[in-house]
């Protein structure tokens, strides 16, 4: 779960550009071979191969807080054009944004709220990751994309992750 990773459809399933800054280039790419739900807005999915990466830290309960300015990265659309598929960024951008407190998620799970700072997460950035001191604590759910987000807490999951991912 790294902010450099980007989800892409493949034939049918998903493939994921691991290492570049570029939506559709450099990288490696790899596909999705399993995915495990969770019943929050969370899943976790098997590559068909290992890649060599850095990847981001989990963070553990209390790595974030009220008021804590963290970023949340993602391809997501930059600009009201009609369709949010047709403005996306080419490359990935970051965005900071101040904790609120916790929420629901898309599904009614457990997710960490936030509002607009110097940008906010809109259609194509759902699955990005909201990071704190450079630890990811959540997972892009959903967001009205003019003032409040609201991120997957991935902290409130770690014995799920940890079952399956075994991180």
């Amino acid at each position: 779960m790294d902010p450099h990773r980007q989800a892409l459809r493949h034939r049918g399933g998903l493939s994921f550009r691991i290492g570049s800054l570029y939506q559709h280039s450099g990288g490696t790419v790899a596909n999705g071979v399993q995915t495990y739900t969770h019943s929050s807005d969370l899943a976790l999915v098997r590559l068909d191969r290992s890649v060599s990466a850095t990847y981001a830290q989990l963070g553990q309960p209390g790595s974030v807080r009220v008021g804590q300015t963290v970023q949340v990265y993602g391809w997501g659309a930059t600009s009201r054009c009609g369709s949010e598929a047709t403005c996306q960024s080419p490359y990935l951008k970051v965005a900071n944004v101040t904790v609120t407190g916790g929420c629901g998620d898309a599904y009614g799970g457990s997710a960490i709220c936030a509002r607009r700072g110097d940008g906010i997460t809109a259609g194509g950035d759902s699955g990005g990751p909201m990071m704190a001191n450079g630890i990811q604590v959540g997972v892009a759910s959903t967001s009205d994309r003019q003032t409040t987000t609201a991120y997957t807490n991935v902290t409130a999951y770690r014995s799920w992750i940890q079952s399956v991912a075994g991180v």
